[in-house]
Protein backbone atom coordinates (compact mmCIF):
# COMPACT_ATOMS: atom_id res chain seq x y z
CA UNK A 1 0.00 0.00 0.00
CA UNK A 2 3.00 2.21 1.01
CA UNK A 3 4.50 1.76 -2.67
CA UNK A 4 1.43 2.40 -4.71
CA UNK A 5 0.49 5.31 -2.07
CA UNK A 6 3.90 7.41 -2.98
CA UNK A 7 3.44 6.48 -6.54
CA UNK A 8 -0.10 5.82 -7.48
CA UNK A 9 0.72 5.50 -11.32
CA UNK A 10 2.73 2.09 -10.82
CA UNK A 11 1.58 -0.25 -13.20
CA UNK A 12 3.05 -3.27 -11.66
CA UNK A 13 3.46 -4.44 -8.24
CA UNK A 14 6.07 -7.39 -7.27
CA UNK A 15 5.01 -9.68 -5.19
CA UNK A 16 6.23 -12.66 -3.78
CA UNK A 17 4.65 -15.33 -1.93
CA UNK A 18 4.76 -18.38 0.54
CA UNK A 19 2.59 -21.97 0.80
CA UNK A 20 0.20 -20.82 -2.46
CA UNK A 21 -1.52 -23.14 -4.74
CA UNK A 22 -2.16 -23.01 -7.99
CA UNK A 23 -5.62 -24.32 -8.62
CA UNK A 24 -8.28 -24.26 -11.40
CA UNK A 25 -11.69 -23.38 -11.83
CA UNK A 26 -14.18 -22.23 -13.54
CA UNK A 27 -13.48 -18.84 -14.20
CA UNK A 28 -9.80 -19.91 -14.59
CA UNK A 29 -6.34 -20.17 -12.96
CA UNK A 30 -6.13 -18.88 -9.50
CA UNK A 31 -3.45 -19.11 -6.55
CA UNK A 32 -5.06 -19.64 -3.24
CA UNK A 33 -3.51 -19.48 0.19
CA UNK A 34 -2.89 -22.95 2.09
CA UNK A 35 -6.79 -22.74 3.32
CA UNK A 36 -7.84 -21.98 0.14
CA UNK A 37 -10.26 -19.12 1.31
CA UNK A 38 -8.29 -16.28 -0.42
CA UNK A 39 -7.39 -16.44 -3.84
CA UNK A 40 -5.92 -14.23 -6.52
CA UNK A 41 -6.70 -14.77 -10.46
CA UNK A 42 -3.75 -15.48 -12.82
CA UNK A 43 -3.42 -13.09 -15.98
CA UNK A 44 -5.21 -14.82 -19.21
CA UNK A 45 -1.85 -14.25 -20.82
CA UNK A 46 0.32 -17.18 -18.45
CA UNK A 47 0.95 -19.62 -20.45
CA UNK A 48 2.72 -22.21 -17.87
CA UNK A 49 -0.24 -22.66 -15.42
CA UNK A 50 -0.24 -26.96 -16.11
CA UNK A 51 3.66 -26.69 -15.66
CA UNK A 52 2.87 -24.70 -12.56
CA UNK A 53 0.24 -27.64 -11.18
CA UNK A 54 2.36 -30.00 -11.94
CA UNK A 55 5.69 -28.90 -10.38
CA UNK A 56 3.49 -28.04 -7.36
CA UNK A 57 2.22 -31.50 -7.24
CA UNK A 58 -0.71 -30.27 -5.11
CA UNK A 59 1.28 -28.53 -2.57
CA UNK A 60 2.36 -25.13 -1.69
CA UNK A 61 4.55 -23.75 -3.52
CA UNK A 62 6.62 -20.16 -3.01
CA UNK A 63 5.51 -18.02 -6.03
CA UNK A 64 6.84 -14.41 -7.35
CA UNK A 65 5.22 -12.20 -9.57
CA UNK A 66 3.77 -9.04 -10.81
CA UNK A 67 -0.05 -8.03 -9.53
CA UNK A 68 -1.56 -5.56 -12.06
CA UNK A 69 -4.38 -4.49 -9.96
CA UNK A 70 -6.76 -7.30 -11.20
CA UNK A 71 -4.44 -10.30 -12.45
CA UNK A 72 -1.74 -11.94 -10.90
CA UNK A 73 1.50 -12.63 -13.49
CA UNK A 74 4.14 -15.89 -11.99
CA UNK A 75 7.33 -15.61 -12.97
CA UNK A 76 8.60 -18.47 -10.63
CA UNK A 77 8.17 -20.77 -7.90
CA UNK A 78 9.85 -22.61 -5.46
CA UNK A 79 8.97 -26.18 -4.51
CA UNK A 80 11.41 -29.03 -3.60
CA UNK A 81 14.04 -26.72 -2.60
CA UNK A 82 14.66 -25.22 -5.82
CA UNK A 83 13.50 -22.30 -7.84
CA UNK A 84 11.87 -22.68 -11.33
CA UNK A 85 11.65 -19.60 -13.89
CA UNK A 86 8.35 -19.71 -15.59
Amino acid sequence: ANTIASNPWLELYPLAFQQVLPLPTDAGWVVADADRQSVLPLANTFSATWEMFAISGGYPIGLTSEWNGSTLLPLGLWADGRYVAL
